[in-house]
């Protein structure tokens, strides 16, 4: 069922763009789903925003870097033994997936290498987008009432949440 505005427990849909504060294009063309009110599945800032808004409605905010993806975190960054990664075509600022040390569940946890030095790698699980003020542009393409599966679990992507659930 199709509904007419954002609220609560509501399913929407967004186009979006993010720019640099001079503008540059940094990502766009992405559709993201998320469930309104409250899952923090999106920025508190651009979901405040969106309350109450229809479909087709744009916004254009500016987040500070503590609104959006976080300061820089030094205690994200690891070093390791190459050989203990055993990845062959390791180069510096591709992303790979680590089990997560702090997750009791066994997540991954994605990384940079940032650096390789001799039989050492430098990793970085600061998000790539850590420390920028970002302009965050939107449109909404879609609202739909929330399944009571995604209200329960406070997440859209309940097929993801199921894979995570039959690993256990």
């Amino acid at each position: 069922m199709s509904l007419t505005t954002v609220r609560k427990n509501t399913v929407v849909t967004l186009r979006i763009r993010l720019l640099d504060t001079a503008g540059e294009l940094i990502d766009e063309d992405n559709e993201v789903v998320y469930l309104h009110g409250g899952a923090e599945d999106i920025f508190p800032r651009v979901e405040a925003a969106l309350d109450g808004c229809p479909v087709g409605h744009r916004i254009d905010i500016t987040l500070e870097p503590d609104e959006a993806f976080g300061e820089y975190d030094d205690e994200l960054v690891r070093i390791e033994d190459l050989a203990a990664i055993g990845l062959p075509d390791l180069e510096v600022g591709k992303m790979i997936l680590m089990e997560d040390p702090d997750d009791e569940e066994g997540g991954l946890l994605p990384l940079i290498v940032r650096e390789i030095d001799g039989d050492k790698v430098v990793l970085d699980a600061n998000h790539p987008l850590v420390g920028l003020t970002i302009r965050f542009q939107g449109e909404i393409v879609a609202i739909r009432e929330a399944t009571a599966e995604e209200i329960e679990h406070g997440t859209t992507d309940i097929e993801e949440l199921d894979e995570e659930l039959e690993e256990d």
